[in-house]
């Protein structure tokens, strides 16, 4: 059976080619501010592309096979779909990873929090906290000087999301929890001195390198861990060992904001923070040393008592977006240097997308090409109407060809208050 799908139009022009979820290049966004993307959404009674139920004319394909160009717009369309769903997942997860409310939040089983015992080795930390150092060529020690009531305010993690995408052209690699830091929260009782801080660092660094070891020898190989952290798509980079990002103050306060009824401005925020991007001094596993050069002309007064030429500890205050550029491009220069750090090539299935027919199952857990032949196939097979992705993204091309814009997705837990 041939794919039959209601075209609608008999001139056909060809889509963009949008392969992104959220975070798509900056001339394939909407330029409405969130809460009009989402209010122009949820009225599906004034846009048919939504009325995916009630509208004959998308429910009820016509028996007339699609041009080619038709069928490679579809394509597109899912295409784009399996990359927005996989970044949804990941921004769902580094949504609780980086929660300092949750249990599931900031090392506390999300975002580590620690304070004087850690250091000395008298509480243990979780050996799922630990593996969350995998995947990350920095961490962000997240001061208890800049916290509100013990909180984390989220958005500066929107900031570092959103300016992590920008700096690896909106393809960062999202398989197996890569992300630009594992964020710790000091606690009121934690270290407060850059010193003392770099000695936690260094403490939780060789616990999560221990903890590797064991998974690799065997030695944990009936625990839940060993099954999550496989040594072939988990490493601990060098970088992490050798510089670390400390968030010492606010620029903002982020609840005057919602006060006043206004919305954080990710881009703007990226540009007002600061933090200091500081070397540990351990940088035997890279490729030559770190150097702050590059980034020197936009240094900012360092502001800190404890940080002096004769301390032997070398820091910069910079702006977050400026942090994000140098980590990723040091991050870039370590793996040309050493290919075989390079991330491997597998598919997170954790990622998703999860199957919604029991013949799509197969695919779901390899590359956006496959999956989308799959559908595709079934499609071709049983009908648009009962292969969801595909009923979507035929309603989807549909709309987009009748001149309206693309549905704006709500779900991906990236922020509603954000833009």
């Amino acid at each position: 059976m041939a794919l039959a799908i209601p075209i609608i139009s008999s001139e056909v022009s060809q889509l963009p080619d949008q392969t992104h979820g959220a975070l798509t290049p900056p001339e394939h966004r909407s330029s409405a501010p969130p809460h009009e993307q989402v209010n122009a959404s949820l009225k599906s009674s004034e846009n048919p592309s939504l009325n995916h139920i009630s509208d004959p004319e998308i429910v009820n394909p016509l028996n007339e096979s699609p041009t080619s160009k038709m069928r490679e717009e579809i394509r597109i369309e899912l295409r784009r779909r399996w990359h927005e769903i996989r970044e949804g997942e990941l921004s769902r997860t580094l949504r609780w990873a980086w929660d300092s409310d949750s249990s599931y939040g900031m090392l506390s089983v999300g975002m580590l929090s620690v304070d004087s015992s850690v250091k000395s080795g008298a509480a243990a930390v979780k050996s799922e906290l630990l593996g969350k150092f995998c995947n990350k060529p920095t961490t962000l020690y997240w001061a208890h000087s800049a916290q509100r009531n013990d909180r984390c305010p989220r958005y500066i993690w929107g900031c570092i999301y959103k300016e992590w995408f920008r700096c690896h052209d909106y393809k960062p690699r999202m398989d197996f929890e890569h992300f630009f830091a594992n964020p710790v929260r000091i606690t009121s009782t934690g270290p407060t001195t850059i010193f003392d801080i770099l000695e936690t660092h260094e403490y939780l660094h060789n616990q999560t390198s221990l903890l590797l070891d064991k998974i690799r020898r065997g030695e944990l190989e009936k625990s839940r861990m060993s099954a999550c952290l496989s040594p072939q798509n988990y490493k601990l980079s060098p970088t992490c060992r050798a510089i670390i990002i400390v968030l010492d103050k606010l620029a903002s306060r982020e609840d005057d904001k919602f006060f006043s009824g206004g919305y954080i401005s990710l881009d703007e925020e990226v540009q007002k923070q600061n933090v200091l991007m500081v070397r540990t001094g351990d940088e035997s596993g890279l490729s030559e040393p770190i150097n702050f050069e590059s980034v020197r002309e936009r240094a900012l007064p360092l502001a800190r008592p404890d940080l002096n030429p004769h301390d032997g500890i070398e820091a910069i205050r910079v702006t977050l977006a400026t942090a994000v550029g140098f980590v990723v491009d040091l991050q870039r220069r370590e793996e040309l240097a050493f290919p075989e750090s390079a991330p491997s090539s597998a598919v997170d299935r954790a990622l998703g997308p999860t199957p919604h027919h029991p013949k799509e199952s197969s695919a779901s857990t390899t590359n956006a090409d496959e999956w989308v032949d799959k559908l595709m196939e079934i499609a071709d097979d049983e009908g648009v109407d009962n292969v969801w992705e595909v009923r979507m993204a035929v309603s989807t091309v549909n709309a987009m060809h009748r001149g309206e814009s693309r549905p704006f997705e709500i779900g991906l837990y990236f922020g509603n208050s954000w833009r």
